[in-house]
Parts: C-alpha cells; structure tokens; sequence
C-alpha cells in the first residue's frame, strides 16, 4: 500500500476508508479526511494525541504514503 490509488482502492460499501499503523490511525468518510497520532510518536498537544485534518482526499492519501514510506 504504497500509493495514493492502493489507499483509495480500500473504500468499503459504506464509502468509509481505515488505515492505521504505528502510532497514527486515519479515516476518510463523508467528505471528513482525518488522521489521528497517538502519543509517544508525535507530539502535537498536553495529551500528545493530535488530530488532523485534510480538507480533500488528495493531500490525506499523500500525507499517509508519505508516513507509510517513512516507516510509520
């Protein structure tokens, strides 16, 4: 799962798309684009669990190929 194509060829019936891995997890469902990083491997707030958003399917499925070739 190394392109943005793979990751959008996940998309199940209900036009929901999961992708996780160490330390991050992300969804993509009714025009909401999110990836999630949990403590211990990013720093973002008090509770190091940050919340990001994309504002289109594009740069979500980049910013994922881009973690997943960098070994996250």
């Amino acid at each position: 799962m190394n392109t943005v194509a793979e990751i959008l060829a996940l998309r199940d019936e209900r036009g929901i798309i999961a992708v996780g891995a160490r330390g991050w997890d992300a969804i993509s469902r009714d025009g909401t684009h999110m990836i999630t990083f949990h403590e211990g491997e990013f720093a973002c707030s008090k509770d190091d669990t940050c919340y990001k958003f994309y504002k289109n399917e594009k740069s979500w499925t980049k910013r994922i190929v881009g973690l997943l070739k960098r070994g996250y």
